[in-house]
């Protein structure tokens, strides 16, 4: 796969390298065409090699597409261990709310302060 300035995105040996240089693939990029089919010969191997441009995709918009989707991962995964690690507070500010109503009946259940953090039930 090569992009729009010749480098190989991904190729078995070549990958980082501009090879639009290279005969082979000069020829692809000289045409101009959206896609094609050419022969060529390696080491007295006939090859038939077909070629497709995908319109407007270049390395910046992969680098972006690869940004989002990691940042939606890292936001998403952060919400759910921000929340679970807020429950048990959240709890104990209600039940705490009730008490300063007056509600001296409020218990906590050892249900909702189980864990291996710092709220915990004494025993």
């Amino acid at each position: 796969m090569l992009d729009a300035v010749g480098a190989a995105l991904a190729h078995p040996s070549e990958s980082g390298k501009i090879l639009r240089e290279v005969p082979l693939y000069a020829a692809m990029y000289n045409e101009g065409k959206e896609s094609g089919v050419f022969t060529s010969k390696d080491n007295g191997v006939e090859q038939v090699n077909i070629y497709y441009t995908i319109p407007g995709f270049d390395r910046k918009t992969l680098m972006i597409i690869i940004a989002l989707i990691t940042l939606a991962v890292i936001f998403t995964v952060l919400y759910i261990v921000i929340s679970r690690m807020l429950k048990p507070i959240s709890r104990l500010t209600h039940l705490m709310h009730s008490v300063s109503e007056g509600d001296l009946t409020v218990r906590s259940s050892a249900y909702y302060l189980m864990g291996r953090d710092s709220i915990k039930k004494n025993k």
